[in-house]
């Protein structure tokens, strides 16, 4: 399994992003249970570019762009991404 960013275009119609999750996300669905497990992780929209990035974890860049046609979009690319661990800062101690 490896971590994939999808760049899909994203009109600015209100409340675009929420649907594209959830279309997104069934597709996922739909393949995992067909066998071939993908997952998506995160959107990002930047509303101002009509960009969103996607990032999915899957076997491969081809299982990303299925879901992505699936879902009913195209992707503009899909390329491997490498995620850093986020590390929460310490808590203070008063």
């Amino acid at each position: 399994m490896g971590e994939f960013a999808a760049e899909v275009f994203a009109p600015t119609e209100p409340d675009w992003l929420e649907r594209h999750v959830e279309r997104a996300t069934e597709a996922a669905r739909a393949m995992s249970g067909e066998g071939v497990p993908v997952r998506l992780v995160r959107s990002i929209l930047m509303p101002h570019d009509e960009v969103c990035i996607d990032l999915f974890t899957a076997p491969s860049a081809g299982a990303v762009r299925e879901v992505i046609r699936r879902a009913g979009y195209r992707a503009a690319r899909i390329t491997q991404a490498v995620v850093a661990p986020t590390r929460t800062p310490p808590r203070r101690r008063w």
